[in-house]
């Protein structure tokens, strides 16, 4: 599925008062690796490529990492990000601003994608 958060962890976790916060959000990390010299084995995304994805954007006015973020900050989860260019790290801390929110129905898809 589209990122190891099951359904059943939030409830508990929202249950008991306990903060989640997820890391590689993106797609990086849990879906390509680090090989041995622990650099990324491609600088691509399976996440930030998918079809769902990049159409939510578009409707949005949005970028791709900018859905992926706000799909996290909707279900009240703390969310790290990294980037080696300070730009990318600046619009990661707007995306919480940004006017409008994803549908439940868009966030229930992207709770079911799957291939990654």
């Amino acid at each position: 599925v589209f990122h190891p958060v099951p359904r059943a962890l939030r409830a508990l976790c929202s249950k008991h008062k306990i903060q989640l916060q997820v890391f590689g959000s993106l797609g990086y990390e849990w879906s390509q690796g680090r090989g041995a010299t622990g650099q990324f084995a491609k600088r691509s995304s399976p996440l930030l490529d998918h079809p769902q994805v990049q159409a939510i954007a578009h409707e949005k006015g949005w970028s791709a990492a900018d859905v992926l973020i706000k799909f996290f900050l909707q279900q009240d989860m703390a969310v790290i990000t990294g980037s080696g260019r300070l730009e990318r790290i600046q619009q990661a801390f707007l995306v919480h601003g940004l006017r409008g929110q994803l549908s439940a129905s868009v966030l229930e898809s992207l709770h079911d994608l799957q291939g990654f």
